[in-house]
């Protein structure tokens, strides 16, 4: 079987992390995959020729795309939050949102909190939903002097605190900044390192 998983695949980023993650998963199973970035433009549609069924990651990006599909290829959506903190406070977005959904065969949501801010958006629409909560894998490493190499841990005694992600408006990822920063006045022993790219301008 031939499946497209849909989504933003810009690197370092939550959503080409969980995208790679279902294709390993998918590949494992024996199923040949495609992925298709929806920031490709006109040419991203045309990685879905000749799939039998797609996933896409996000209401609005992949669910815009995947309305393309033939109706005998079903799809299924993968709820993020920016659908629902985000998008659905403009009504033209949460409208194309939900003609997304009312095409898809499931919506999956990685938490209960998240469903149920669907359900409370959408509450028409609940049947299609199922949570499963993620199940990443942790590979085995060798130690590092990583925390040496930015700066942090120096001395005995540090409490370093490691954020890996990328820095974007629409997370907000600093906000934990500037507590751990009154935290660092108190106690200097306190520090906090962010590991990741700035990824300002890139909000899919």
């Amino acid at each position: 079987m031939k499946i497209a998983i849909v989504s933003s695949l810009l690197a370092a980023t939550g959503n080409s992390t969980t995208a790679d993650r279902m294709r390993l998963s998918a590949q494992l199973a024996g199923l040949q995959v495609v992925m298709v970035d929806v920031t490709a433009g006109a040419s991203a549609a045309s990685g879905l020729s000749g799939v039998e069924c797609a996933v896409g990651l996000h209401l609005l990006h992949a669910g815009r795309l995947l309305q393309g599909l033939p109706a005998r290829v079903p799809y299924c959506l993968v709820l993020g939050g920016t659908d629902v903190n985000e998008y659905c406070q403009d009504a033209d977005l949460r409208r194309q949102m939900a003609a997304a959904v009312d095409g898809a065969f499931r919506v999956v949501s990685f938490d209960a909190n998240l469903a149920g801010r669907f359900s409370a958006q959408w509450p028409q629409y609940q049947q299609l939903l199922v949570v499963v909560p993620p199940a990443p894998s942790v590979a085995a490493c060798e130690p590092c002097d990583a925390l040496d190499a930015i700066g942090l841990g120096a001395g005995s005694g540090a409490n370093v605190f490691l954020l890996p992600c990328g820095i974007r408006p629409v997370k907000d990822p600093l906000f934990i900044a500037r507590s751990v920063s009154q935290w660092h006045q108190q106690d200097p022993s306190v520090q906090l390192g962010d590991i990741g790219p700035s990824l300002r301008g890139h909000e899919q």
